[in-house]
């Protein structure tokens, strides 16, 4: 070939040289056929003019990225021969690539970066499109992947690329599931929570299918099960960020829609995770409750950030003790849930808030016409939630009477377009209570809202 003859026998210092470039560029672009049968030559040449321009006294880190834009687009194509030559070259840009420009990438010539990061690219390309290269070298590659997403203050394309390469390095391996297994078992939590850290900052402020398509943030996913069950089932809860708790809040909620599979039955649907979720309900609705006082002052997108994982853990707890997967434990689950005393209070007290903080209120009306808003509507969860705490458990049930929350949970029977199924939950909770309550605890003011309802439990005369 042409190009290739010519860039054979000319110096990489040659004025001529960036331009046989551009042609092999083009080349390789507009060429389907060379990108499936690349010429071993292409490979041998390029990986000479590469040791001559890193081996020079001034590195030009522009030619040298140029190359690498070559080598990166001829795996841009589905082959079935991995060479001897092109296997050398990528064993030698492997040896090349440099973890600590990839971590000053701020600091460090553009060009010199993008060479580094055009390796990684091109690894991805032979991952996708040539299998005889992924057998010969998937372990290379995700050791050196796997390495590089424990690293902190890489710029975002290095963990992205380096997720998309451990994410497909095994897809189509048997026991995939095992061999993926084997890798995150060489992740601690630690390394777990500062990827987690930095994706959820990163898109914190964006809509969320902007984080789910995002490759790091499928690799997290795909790790979750196992960190779950060997690092935080047993964590303190306590010690998480609210970036981080949320992110496990939200791939617990996400298991959960998958109950029927026999894995995540397994996984989740346990009484050890029974006791994790408590922990979380618990933890996310005391931060909240902070909030109240100054609910107005307090940056917009913190409060919401936290009531979503209220709603989301809210959700989580009420579908867990009422899924069909979990009927052969109900009962002691209930009861467990029941006797978290802290649990309760937190959840009436937040219940009361949300209908009487005048603050809330405001703040709901503010952004009740933005996609935005029904995060902020909370009342038909915790009522749901309160019907659960009070099931045949007359310590509970007394203490939402001394509360004075019948009043509150009743002047919620009116249908709100807003919550459609909070006066279905509403009536749930009363019937609840009123079932076994001592008909002397319930006040005048009680009974008037109450007269006339067809669900008041027919043993009680008012």
């Amino acid at each position: 070939m042409e190009v290739l003859s010519k860039l054979d026998i000319i110096s990489s210092d040659d004025k001529s040289f960036f331009n046989l470039l551009c042609q092999l560029d083009s080349l390789i672009k507009n060429s389907e056929d060379f990108r499936r049968q690349t010429p071993n030559q292409f490979y041998k040449i390029l990986h000479i003019k590469l040791e001559e321009l890193l081996f020079a006294d001034q590195k030009h880190w522009s030619l040298l990225r140029f190359i690498l834009k070559c080598i990166k687009n001829s795996a841009a194509s589905h082959k079935s021969e991995f060479s001897l030559e092109e296997c050398d070259l990528c064993d030698k840009l492997v040896q090349l690539l440099d973890i600590e420009v990839l971590s000053i990438y701020e600091k460090v010539d553009q060009d010199q970066f993008h060479f580094h990061l055009n390796i990684l690219q091109y690894i991805f390309n032979l991952v996708q499109g040539n299998k005889s290269a992924l057998d010969k070298r998937h372990l290379q590659w995700s050791n050196l992947t796997f390495n590089l997403i424990t690293k902190v203050n890489l710029d975002q394309q290095v963990y992205d690329i380096s997720s998309m390469i451990l994410l497909n390095v095994y897809n189509e391996r048997e026991n995939s599931e095992n061999l993926y297994n084997n890798i995150f078992s060489r992740l601690n939590l630690l390394d777990f929570v500062n990827l987690v850290e930095f994706v959820e900052q990163k898109f914190k402020n964006q809509p969320l299918q902007n984080k789910f398509s995002n490759w790091t943030f499928k690799l997290l996913d795909k790790m979750f099960d196992f960190i779950y069950s060997k690092y935080l089932i047993k964590s303190n809860v306590e010690k998480f960020t609210v970036n981080f708790r949320f992110f496990v809040i939200y791939h617990i909620s996400d298991r959960l829609l998958d109950s029927k599979e026999a894995k995540i039955q397994k996984c989740y649907l346990n009484f050890e995770s029974l006791e994790f979720f408590c922990q979380i309900y618990t933890t996310t609705f005391q931060d909240i409750l902070s909030l109240f006082d100054q609910i107005l002052e307090k940056p917009f997108d913190d409060v919401l950030h936290l009531f979503k994982q209220s709603k989301l853990i809210a959700g989580v707890l009420c579908d867990f003790l009422t899924m069909e997967e979990t009927r052969h434990d109900n009962h002691n689950m209930v009861i467990f849930v029941q006797n978290q005393k802290q649990l309760m209070k937190l959840t009436c007290q937040l219940f009361k808030e949300i209908n009487c903080n005048k603050n809330y209120i405001f703040l709901v009306e503010k952004h009740a016409n933005e996609n935005i808003g029904e995060w902020l509507l909370l009342k038909c969860d915790l009522v749901r939630m309160i019907g659960i705490l009070v099931y045949e458990n007359e310590s509970n049930q007394g203490y939402l009477v001394n509360d004075q929350l019948m009043e509150i949970i009743a002047n919620n029977l009116n249908l709100d377009v807003e919550n459609p199924f909070l006066r279905e939950w509403s009536i749930v909770a009363l019937k609840h209570i009123l079932c076994q309550l001592d008909k002397k605890y319930v006040s005048k003011q009680l009974c008037s809202i109450l007269l006339g309802m067809d669900f008041l439990h027919p043993n009680l005369n008012y």
